[in-house]
């Protein structure tokens, strides 16, 4: 019977996608930051019948994931269980050919 392994990208679909589009997200966020404080340039909106714009001042982080259809949540959600998995691991009996070997070791009586 064959086996199907699942890739780390099939298990996290959206730390992978966070991953693929964060070297583009990181340039469109220091754009928007350069805008502001070498141009003066700041995100804000029209109210209808108004005569000013009135300054947004978004969480530009926010508004890349949205823009890129990420769901920061889901990739919190993610980590845990990346975090959980390694914790099992890592915690997880180590089956040595010599771990008998160790335990007794460590009932040595040592004076």
């Amino acid at each position: 019977m064959p086996t199907t392994t699942t890739t780390p990208e099939a298990n996290y679909s959206e730390c992978a996608k966070l991953t693929r589009v964060k070297p583009l997200a990181q340039i469109i966020h220091e754009f928007v930051e350069w805008l502001a404080v070498k141009k003066g340039f700041h995100l804000g909106y029209w109210s209808l019948g108004e005569e000013y714009l009135w300054p947004a001042n978004p969480d530009t982080k926010k508004l890349i994931t949205e823009f890129f259809e990420i769901d920061m949540q889901k990739v919190e959600f993610e980590k845990r269980g990346m975090l959980s998995q390694l914790s099992a691991a890592l915690n997880a009996p180590a089956n040595t050919p010599h771990d008998d070997e160790f335990k007794s070791i460590g009932e040595c009586d040592v004076r």
